[in-house]
C-alpha cells in the first residue's frame, strides 16, 4: 500500500460535486483563479471548515501539508483527527504568531506570518503507543518552526479518550472565523513532501485497452475528460468483470522538479444491487502496474489509489492510466 495516502489540486471538480469527493466537505467552494500560482482554489467560508477525508488504513503517524492563504488570523490551519476529535493541530493566533496544539495544551512560535500571503504549511502528528505519547511538529515553507509532545500516559490517555491510538482523518482548516484559501494539499503517512505543486491531467487519447463501452462522446477518453464531471451525460461502462479500458493522458512539465507520486481519480457509480468494485492501473512501458480494489456505490462519488512511484518527465508523460472491472 503506498505512503501517499491522498492529494487534491482542487481544480478537476467544482463545488457542486466536492461532496463526491469528501465525506466531510464542510461549507466550502471552489473558484476558478483562487488557488496558489491563479490555478482553481477552495475557498473556506466564515465559521467553517476545510474538507475532511477519511483514511484507508488506521495510522500512527501522518505528515500532512497545503498551500495556505489567509484573510484572518486566528485560524485553525491543520489538524489530525481521531473520530471527529482533534489529536494535533496547528494554526495563527490573533497576534499573528503559529501555535502547535496537542490535546489542550498549546505551544507558541516566535513565528509569525502575514495577510493575504501564500505559506505552504506542513504538520506531523507520531502516536508512540509503547511510550504513550504523541509528538507533533508544524513547518512553515519547508522550515520547523515548533515541536513539542504529551508529558505524561494521563495526558495521553485523555487525547484518545477510547477512541484508539491512531488517526482517522485529517483536514485543513479547522471551523474557524475568518476567510481563507487552500491549494495543493497532501497527506503523507511516512515523511513532509515539502512545498510540492499538486496538478491534475486528464485523458487526452486512446489507450491500449479499450473494452468498456461508452456513451455521450466519440471514444473512451472524451467521455472521461470532462472537468467537472458530468454525470450522465458522458461515462464508460461495461457489466463484464475482467474487461479494462485505459487512456492516454496529458503531458505536464516538471520543469526540473520531480512526481513524487500519483493519484488515480475515477467518478463512478454502479448501477444495480450487485456488487460492483473497480481496480484502477497505470500503464508504463508495456506493463500494468494495479492499485487497490475500490468498492462502487450508486450514486456517483470520486474512489481514489495512490501511488509513490517516483516518474521521470518522460515516463510521467507516456503512462496510460485505465480501470478494470474486478467484480
Amino acid at each position: 500500500m503506498a505512503n501517499l495516502e491522498f492529494i487534491d489540486s482542487f481544480m478537476h471538480y467544482d463545488t457542486a460535486t466536492e461532496y463526491q469527493k469528501y465525506e466531510n466537505p464542510g461549507n466550502n467552494t471552489l473558484v476558478p483563479a483562487a488557488g496558489r500560482f491563479g490555478v482553481q482554489g477552495l475557498e473556506v467560508g466564515l465559521f467553517s471548515g476545510g474538507p475532511q477525508a477519511t483514511f484507508k488504513t488506521n495510522p500512527t503517524s501522518i505528515y500532512a501539508g497545503g498551500a495556505l492563504y489567509l484573510g484572518t488570523f486566528s485560524r485553525v490551519l491543520i489538524q489530525h483527527n481521531n473520530n471527529l476529535s482533534p489529536y494535533v493541530s496547528c494554526g495563527v493566533r490573533n497576534d499573528a504568531r503559529v501555535y502547535l496544539q496537542i490535546g489542550t495544551v498549546i505551544h507558541v512560535s516566535l513565528v509569525t506570518v502575514h495577510l493575504n500571503s501564500w505559506y505552504y504549511f506542513e504538520l506531523n502528528g507520531l502516536i508512540n503507543v509503547g511510550g504513550e505519547q504523541i509528538t507533533a511538529e508544524v513547518k512553515v515553507n519547508e522550515i520547523s518552526v515548533l515541536s513539542a509532545a504529551t508529558t505524561s500516559a494521563l495526558e495521553y490517555h485523555t487525547i484518545v479518550d477510547g477512541n484508539g491510538a491512531y488517526f482517522t482523518s485529517t483536514q485543513p482548516y479547522g471551523v474557524s472565523p475568518g476567510d481563507a484559501r487552500l491549494s495543493d494539499w497532501y497527506v503523507n503517512k511516512t515523511d513532509y513532501l515539502g512545498d510540492v505543486l499538486i496538478r491534475y491531467i486528464k485523458p487526452n487519447g486512446v489507450g491500449h485497452y479499450n473494452d468498456w463501452g461508452f456513451t455521450g462522446a466519440a471514444s473512451a477518453w472524451q467521455a472521461t475528460s470532462e472537468v467537472p464531471p458530468d454525470g450522465d451525460a458522458s461515462y464508460i461502462s461495461t457489466h463484464t468483470v475482467t474487461q479494462k479500458t485505459s487512456c492516454a493522458m496529458e503531458n505536464v512539465a516538471l520543469s526540473g522538479g520531480a512526481c513524487l507520486g500519483v493519484q488515480f481519480l475515477a467518478n463512478g457509480q454502479k448501477t444495480n444491487a450487485n456488487i460492483r468494485s473497480i481496480t484502477p492501473f497505470v500503464r508504463t512501458g508495456g506493463s500494468d502496474l494495479n492499485g487497490d480494489e475500490l468498492s462502487l456505490p450508486y450514486g456517483y462519488v470520486y474512489t481514489h489509489d495512490c501511488q509513490d512511484t517516483h516518474y521521470s518527465e518522460s515516463d510521467l508523460n507516456a503512462i496510460e492510466v485505465g480501470v478494470e472491472l474486478t467484480a
